[in-house]
């Protein structure tokens, strides 16, 4: 149905969606345009009879051999652009190259290169050199010319003395630079097909940045809490939110962020996202229409497993507490601070804490949420109590996890769950049960929520995922979970 990514943590927060822009390979030096077109490249071969690579070795360059037709619009190390934006290929050799010299007397014959060789292998076979494959064959520091893997900083002999103050190759996108002008510091421009949904495309515009338009209208909620998404580009937050013509309240709220389970005025929470924007079809919040908090992101802290693994002291060998019960964990009956499990964990039995009860549970690896026996508020923990699932893994609740009556809105599951992988809200593929979930749900690489009512009314009327502000867990949170993390370092 529709997948929010990577998923930023505050406790404060009743969901957050965390989404990692992956960087692209920058071109290490720009390179101005000269008046090269793809008939001016020509082919050299040479023999080189010294380690670390010996054999033939071939290049294709510009014909006046400066390398200055080399361009950042191209990807790097395989096309050259001249000025009528055309793209040439470069570094490929031909299969029988024609040597243009001997081998000196005395030279090692030819390598043979292994079967398969690529590049990209970490093997500069006899057809790779630094221009074609600097990967494999390092870089061509010292033969005079300033090519694609040097810099004046890491090359000075072939790029000259860096000069004073910011420059394009610093590695910092300056306020004159930009992804057209200086591609090494600022990075690629966007475009459709690059992999990234930037915040001129939409589904409809570019599926293969954005996905594909969903079929479906299921939609998701957040009530009475903020949560934030630290995307920065394309739709940070995205919810199939119905017209309030057929969402009509009180019995449905046709909003992203509504008001809490008593609809107490005011109580409804702000989206926060890093960038990009926020769709829900013109109904981000029941105060205001477009209401959420952009430019907001995490520092580089997280607050992953490692991190409130630490905080706990747990040592690097632990008892296990669930060692022979993890196929169907009960919740213990030993109070103690924390409780830990090494490997994968299960749970199917119901779990039911009281007021004054505190549980904090590790699992290093995958946790499992499944309901079998359709108890539907499989996960209970009463106001004054407090319950957290820590996993190093991914949080899987599976579709059994969830309402059959769809105007039911107490939770399936409460509590803090924290996942440094996937909180997967699982479908069945057909017609889904209505999840409510109260607490904290954080995944720090993805979230899914796949879940559908197939269609048709039940759509337009109830969302498919609910996701319920507890501001208890946040008052009755250990105060081991509550130390705020430091960061030391020198400053001038």
């Amino acid at each position: 149905m529709r997948k929010l990514s990577r998923l930023i943590l505050s406790i404060m927060l009743i969901l957050g969606l965390f989404v990692g822009v992956q960087m692209l390979g920058k071109i290490p030096q720009a390179r101005a345009l000269a008046d090269c077109s793809c008939a001016d490249w020509v082919c050299d071969s040479w023999y080189v009879d010294s380690e670390p690579y010996p054999g033939w070795h071939s290049r294709c360059t510009c014909g006046d051999w400066n390398n200055d037709c080399l361009s950042d619009a191209c990807l790097p190390g395989t096309y050259v652009c001249n000025r009528d934006n055309q793209c040439c290929p470069i570094g490929v050799v031909d299969p029988t190259p024609v040597p243009t010299g001997t081998p000196p007397p005395g030279s090692s014959p030819e390598p043979t290169d292994p079967p398969g060789s690529s590049c990209g292998d970490s093997y500069c076979a006899s057809n790779e050199d630094c221009f074609n494959c600097p990967s494999d064959c390092s870089s061509c520091c010292g033969d005079g010319s300033c090519n694609y893997g040097e810099t004046c900083s890491s090359c000075e002999g072939d790029c000259g003395v860096c000069p004073a103050g910011e420059f394009c190759g610093d590695g910092f996108c300056g306020i004159d630079e930009a992804c057209n002008t200086c591609l090494v510091d600022c990075g690629t421009c966007p475009f459709c097909g690059n992999g990234l949904c930037a915040g001129f495309e939409t589904c409809a515009t570019c599926d293969l940045d954005c996905g594909v338009c969903p079929t479906n209208f299921a939609w998701w909620q957040v009530r009475g809490g903020n949560f934030a998404s630290e995307s920065d580009n394309g739709y940070a937050i995205r919810s199939i939110i119905p017209d309030s013509l057929v969402c009509i309240e009180p019995s449905c709220y046709p909003y992203l962020s509504a008001t809490d389970m008593v609809n107490t005025p005011n109580s409804d929470g702000v989206p926060l996202i890093a960038g990009g924007e926020v769709s829900a079809n013109g109904q981000v919040s029941a105060r205001a229409t477009e209401t959420y908090v952009d430019a907001t992101s995490r520092t580089r802290l997280r607050e992953t497993y490692s991190h409130f693994y630490s905080q706990y002291s747990l040592g690097l060998s632990p008892n296990d507490d669930f060692a022979g019960s993890f196929d169907d964990a009960l919740k213990p009956v030993v109070s103690q601070d924390a409780y830990f499990h090494s490997g994968n964990m299960t749970i199917q039995s119901p779990w039911s804490v009281a007021d004054g009860e505190s549980y904090v549970v590790f699992v290093d690896g995958d946790l499992t949420i499944e309901d079998p026996l359709a108890v539907g508020e499989l996960i209970t923990v009463a106001e004054g109590g407090f319950l957290a699932f820590v996993v190093s893994g991914d949080i899987d609740i599976v579709d059994t996890v969830g309402h059959s009556v769809l105007a039911n809105t107490a939770g399936n599951i409460e509590g803090v769950y924290i996942a440094d992988g996937l909180i997967d809200i699982k479908s069945n593929g057909g017609m889904d049960q209505k999840f409510v979930g109260e607490g904290t749900f954080a995944g720090w690489t993805d979230v899914v929520m796949a879940r559908d009512y197939n269609g048709g009314v039940d759509n337009d009327s109830y969302p498919a995922e609910t996701f319920v502000y507890r501001p208890d867990f946040v008052k009755n949170a250990p105060e081991k979970m509550k130390r705020s993390q430091m960061l030391w370092q020198e400053t001038n």
